[in-house]
C-alpha cells in the first residue's frame, strides 16, 4: 500500500490512576519503551498507605486469636482425654474389686455389705466413665464448628488486607504490557482521582 501519512499504532491504551493520590515522581518519559512491570509514575497517599497497614495489622489480630482459640481447644480436648482415661483406670480398678469381694463373699470371708459397696463403686464409675466419654466425644465434634467462626473472620480479614494491598500496589503506575510510552498528561504535584488518564502506551 502506497501513500501519504504517519504509521500510527492500532493498539493504544490509556492508563488510568486506580485510587485518590497525588503525583510524586515521573520516571519515564514519552518515546521510553516499557514493560508490563516498568514503573512510569509514583503516587502518593497517606491514607491509602495506612489504610494497607491497618488491614495487614487486623490480618495478623485475626490470625493471632485463630491460633490462640485453637491452642485452647487442644488443651480443653487434652484435658478431657486425662479425665476419661483417670475414671477408666478407676473404673477398672473399682471392677476388679467387686469381682474379688463377690468371690470372697461366696467364702463368706467378706460381708454382703462390703460385697454391695464394691458393686455400687463400679457402677458408680461405669456411669461417670459413660457420661464423660459422652462429653469427651462432644468436644471433639465441637471443635470445628466453634473455630469455623473465627477462620471466617481471618478470611474476611485476608480479603480486605489484599484489596488495601491492590490499592498500594496501585500507587506505582505500570502499563501491564510491553510497549512504548506515548504520553504522560500529568505533571510532578499534580492531584489526580480514580480513573484519571496518566499515561498513554502503545504497542507498535
Amino acid at each position: 500500500v502506497r501513500g501519504l501519512g504517519t504509521l500510527v499504532p492500532e493498539d493504544t491504551r490509556w492508563i488510568p490512576a486506580r485510587t485518590d493520590g497525588r503525583v510524586e515522581r515521573i520516571l519515564l518519559r514519552p518515546g521510553a519503551e516499557v514493560r508490563s512491570d516498568s514503573v512510569i509514575l509514583e503516587l502518593s497517599n497517606p491514607q491509602v498507605e495506612q489504610d494497607a497497614l491497618n488491614a495487614r495489622l487486623a490480618l495478623q489480630s485475626a490470625e493471632a486469636t485463630l491460633e490462640n482459640l485453637r491452642i485452647q481447644y487442644e488443651n480443653e480436648l487434652l484435658t478431657q482425654e486425662s479425665q476419661v482415661a483417670s475414671l477408666d483406670a478407676q473404673f477398672k480398678e473399682a471392677t476388679m474389686q467387686a469381682e474379688a469381694d463377690e468371690a470372697l463373699a461366696k467364702e463368706q470371708l467378706v460381708s454382703d455389705l462390703q460385697r454391695r459397696k464394691s458393686r455400687l463403686s463400679a457402677d458408680t464409675l461405669q456411669e461417670r466413665l459413660k457420661i464423660e466419654n459422652a462429653r469427651l466425644l462432644s468436644v471433639r465434634n465441637s471443635v470445628d464448628g466453634r473455630l469455623s467462626v473465627q477462620r471466617a473472620a481471618v478470611d474476611q480479614a485476608r480479603a480486605t488486607m489484599e484489596l488495601q494491598a491492590s490499592r498500594l500496589a496501585s500507587l506505582r503506575v505500570t502499563p501491564g504490557f510491553s510497549g512504548v510510552l506515548q504520553q504522560v498528561p500529568v505533571e510532578v504535584g499534580a492531584q489526580v482521582g480514580p480513573g484519571t488518564n496518566l499515561a498513554r502506551v502503545a504497542d507498535p
